[in-house]
This record gives structure tokens, C-alpha cells and sequence, in this order.
């Protein structure tokens, strides 16, 4: 996966249809965390778009421990659910614009269709 550039967030930009804020930019690019920590400011979404275009291992969206892991914010048990679910959002639009993302698994591949996993992405596919 390439590296993130101006050109690939400009992409995003065009998949997502949006238009990022100057802070949201810059955390993208370069690690800093300007964008104020407050709900409503755009962090989230800046958090997710670094998440998938970042190279790593899988992000499973699966598996409640590694999302409590990766969200943002872990002041309550639900806002994980909620993250989960607003990055598959991201992950499956700049998929469909053919961005290069890092490997989004929606199900446990080794499980049934119906495990207590994979209950929350019914009729997803493990991608």
C-alpha cells in the first residue's frame, strides 16, 4: 500500500464525498492531532480514513475486543458498536471507488453464518 499523500487524500475526499477540514488533513498526513477533542468536530471521521489507509493487519469487525481497541473514544460499552459500524460505512465506499485500503474482514471466516460474530454483519461478506 502507498504511502499516504495530498493525491490519495484527495481521492478520499472524492469517494466520501466530503470535504475535509484543515485538522482533519493534517492528523491524516502526519500523525497531529489538531482537530479539537470534542464530539461534532470531525476526528472520528479523520481517525477512520487514517485506520483504512494505513498498512497494517486486518481491521476485524468481527471481534468486539479489537474494536474496543481501536475506537476513538472508550467512555462507553456502546460507542465501539457505533465505530464498527461507521468504519465499514468508509471501508465499503472507498472500496466502491476503488481506493486502496488496508483488509476490512466483516465476518470470521471460520464461523457459521449465524455465530454470535457474525450475527451484526448478517448478509455482509467476509471481504
Amino acid at each position: 500500500m502507498e504511502e499516504i499523500s495530498e493525491k490519495r487524500v484527495a481521492e478520499v475526499e472524492k469517494a466520501l464525498g466530503i470535504k475535509l477540514y484543515a485538522c482533519q488533513r493534517d492528523f491524516i498526513l502526519n500523525g497531529n492531532r489538531g482537530c479539537p477533542n470534542e464530539r461534532c468536530t470531525g476526528y472520528t471521521t479523520a481517525y477512520c480514513i487514517k485506520l483504512l489507509l494505513t498498512a497494517g493487519e486486518p481491521i476485524k469487525l468481527w471481534d468486539p475486543e479489537q474494536m474496543k481497541q481501536l475506537a476513538d473514544y472508550r467512555g462507553n460499552n456502546f460507542y465501539w458498536d457505533f465505530f464498527r459500524k461507521y468504519l465499514s460505512e468508509h471501508y465499503e465506499q472507498l472500496k466502491a471507488a476503488g481506493v486502496e485500503t488496508r483488509l476490512v474482514e466483516f465476518k470470521r471466516a471460520k464461523d457459521g453464518e449465524y455465530s454470535h460474530y457474525n450475527r451484526n454483519f448478517n448478509g455482509s461478506r467476509f471481504i
